[in-house]
């Protein structure tokens, strides 16, 4: 079974349809609701916004609570 990437709810990634700026979050289509207009993935979410930043670079060392 293949899976289409492409075809899976729309994360959390603050986008908006281009055409009526309604908030796609979470949706399960990629059709706009509000306005009907077929949302392109690859055209709405830039290739270097898809990366995190890291959550741990290895400069923080963890402080022990010794009581």
């Amino acid at each position: 079974m293949e899976l289409d990437v492409w075809q899976l709810p729309i994360p959390d990634w603050g986008l908006t349809c281009p055409r009526c700026r309604y908030p796609l979050r979470g949706l399960p289509s990629h059709r706009c609701p509000e306005c009907g207009t077929d949302l392109d993935m690859e055209k709405l979410v830039e290739p270097w916004s898809r990366i995190r930043e890291p959550r741990f670079d290895g400069t923080q060392l963890p402080i022990p609570n010794f009581g």
